[in-house]
């Protein structure tokens, strides 16, 4: 697709920009790089291949739900750099605090 300036241009005042030429030169390779990939994509035809859904083997894989005795909260927090009876230790969020 030919990209001109005046479409670089036309395209940056939708989006309310404003590009000084140097920047309306770089965007104008960009922009046609990125029409070029959309016009391989619409080439590309459905039609070809059917759409794969789940795994390659035919399904999904499905296991049961299992249900744990909750942790107490010493337990959850055993493995944390920083706790404190049974509480997440943080660094406060706010200076001075």
């Amino acid at each position: 697709m030919n990209v001109d300036p005046a479409l670089v241009r036309h395209v940056a005042r939708l989006a309310g920009l404003r590009l000084d030429d140097d920047e309306v030169g770089r965007f104008a390779i960009e922009l046609r790089e990125i029409l070029t990939h959309f016009e391989t994509l619409s080439a590309w035809s459905r039609d070809r291949e059917e759409p794969r859904v789940g795994y390659e083997s035919g399904g999904a894989i499905e296991r049961e739900d299992e249900s744990e005795a909750p942790r107490s909260s010493e337990g959850a927090t055993i493995g944390s750099p920083a706790s404190e009876r049974g509480h997440f230790r943080v660094p406060p969020a706010i200076e001075g605090r």
